[in-house]
């Protein structure tokens, strides 16, 4: 005996319609966040956003907002508390790279006061607390 669906219980159809939601839905894989170089970083991350068609600003800021560790989200709090209506993972981008630049300077400076304040510190101790974070801009 054939069994057949009445109109109520028929599968819904399939929309082809809106391709680019579909794509955007896809879950976005990015890599960790490494505020030794948050630069670099960018470039692995937009290279993902490409693969995976997403050129929203607003998408691309949920994403980025997602990925960060707690302690590098609490450096753009400001933002991510009143996110711009306007270019949000732009400026979302270049705040979180000035402002880590900004702390691995500090965190540098620190270091090197304390090198100074010790001589005998070893410059083995100076490169096991900041050199594996270390860019080569921070040197500069």
């Amino acid at each position: 005996m054939t069994r057949t669906r009445s109109p109520s219980t028929a599968l819904p159809r399939m929309s082809l319609e809106a391709p680019a939601t579909i794509v955007a839905a896809v879950a976005t894989r990015l890599p960790p966040f490494w505020p030794a170089n948050p630069q670099v970083w960018f470039i692995q991350v937009e290279a993902q956003f490409s693969r995976r068609n997403i050129t929203n600003s607003r998408t691309m800021y949920e994403e980025i907002v997602c990925a960060l560790p707690t302690e590098y989200a609490a450096e753009v709090q400001d933002l991510l508390i009143d996110p711009p209506t306007d270019g949000p993972y732009e400026k979302l981008k270049e705040l979180l790279i000035k402002r880590i630049a900004d702390s691995e300077r500090q965190k540098l400076r620190q270091l090197l006061t304390a090198l100074v304040k010790r001589p005998r510190l070893s410059i083995v101790h100076f490169y096991a607390n900041y050199s594996y974070n270390a860019s080569p801009r921070t040197f500069r």
